[in-house]
C-alpha cells in the first residue's frame, strides 16, 4: 500500500512538471498561399484546430466555457468544441482562425494570434516559400495565463504542429519538403512531392524545427514550386 502510494504521488509530480501541449494544425489551400505571396490580398484567414491539455476530463469539462473567455484574445476566432481522451491524455478541442499573411512583423501588429502562416515568393526558386510563424510574446502571456489558472505552463517541446495543404488549382502542383512527417511518412532530405488537383498532403514539423519555432518565431514548413 505504501509502495503505492509513493508511485501515485510520483506520478502527480511528474504530471504536474510537464507541463499542458498545446497541438495546433491548420487547413490551407494553395490558391489562399498564392493569392497572398502575390500580393493580391494582404492578409486571409484559414481554418485551424487547437487542442489544449487539461489535466481530467471532468476539468475540461467543467473549464470549456471559462477557457473560452480566457482564450479568446491570444486567437482569432477562439471557440471551444469538446473535451477528448487520447491515451492517459485529455484536451480541450477548440476551433481557431489562423492569419497568412506575406510580411513576419505586420501580422503582428494587425492580428491578435499566437500562431500564423507566412506565405511569400521565394527567392530561391520560381515559387512560394512557406512558413508557419509563432509570435512569442503571446505565446509567453498565454503561458502565463495558463499556469495561473492550472499551475502549469505550456509545454511546447512535446507539441504536435502540423498543416494540411489542399491543392484546389486545376493542374498538378510540386512541393519540396524536409525534416517532416508527410502523410505520416518521415522526409529527412529535401523530396518534391506532386500534389493532384484536389488531393492533400498533411505535413507535420520535425522536433528540431519546432524547437527552431519556439527560439526564432518562424519555421519553414515547404517550397511550393511553379512555372513547371
Amino acid at each position: 500500500m505504501i509502495l503505492f502510494m509513493r508511485c501515485l504521488i510520483l506520478l502527480s509530480i511528474a504530471f504536474w512538471m510537464a507541463g499542458c501541449k498545446i497541438n495546433v494544425s491548420g487547413d490551407v489551400i494553395i490558391g489562399d498561399l498564392m493569392n497572398v505571396a502575390f500580393g493580391h490580398k494582404e492578409t486571409i484567414l484559414t481554418p485551424g484546430t487547437l487542442r489544449l491539455e487539461m489535466s481530467s476530463l471532468d476539468t475540461c469539462q467543467n473549464e470549456r466555457a471559462n477557457l473560452g473567455a480566457s482564450l479568446e484574445r491570444f486567437f482569432i476566432n477562439f471557440t471551444p468544441k469538446t473535451c477528448e481522451q487520447s491515451g492517459m491524455e485529455t484536451y480541450l478541442l477548440a476551433t481557431i482562425d489562423i492569419p497568412v499573411t506575406a510580411s513576419r512583423d505586420a501580422w503582428k501588429m494587425k492580428t491578435r494570434s499566437t500562431f500564423g502562416i507566412l506565405s511569400k515568393i521565394s527567392d530561391q526558386i520560381g515559387g512560394i516559400e512557406v512558413e508557419m510563424l509563432l509570435h512569442q510574446g503571446l505565446f509567453k502571456e498565454l503561458s502565463k495565463t495558463i499556469e495561473s489558472k492550472y499551475f502549469q505552463k505550456l509545454d511546447f517541446s512535446g507539441s504536435r504542429l502540423n498543416l494540411t495543404l489542399k491543392n484546389d488549382q486545376r493542374a498538378l502542383q510540386v512541393v519540396l519538403i524536409a525534416d517532416a512527417f508527410v502523410n505520416g511518412d518521415p522526409v529527412t532530405v529535401q523530396k518534391s512531392i506532386p500534389i493532384d488537383p484536389m488531393n492533400r498532403l498533411d505535413i507535420e514539423i520535425s522536433d528540431v524545427r519546432r524547437e527552431h519555432l519556439s527560439r526564432m518565431g518562424w519555421v519553414p514548413m515547404f517550397s511550393l514550386v511553379m512555372g513547371i
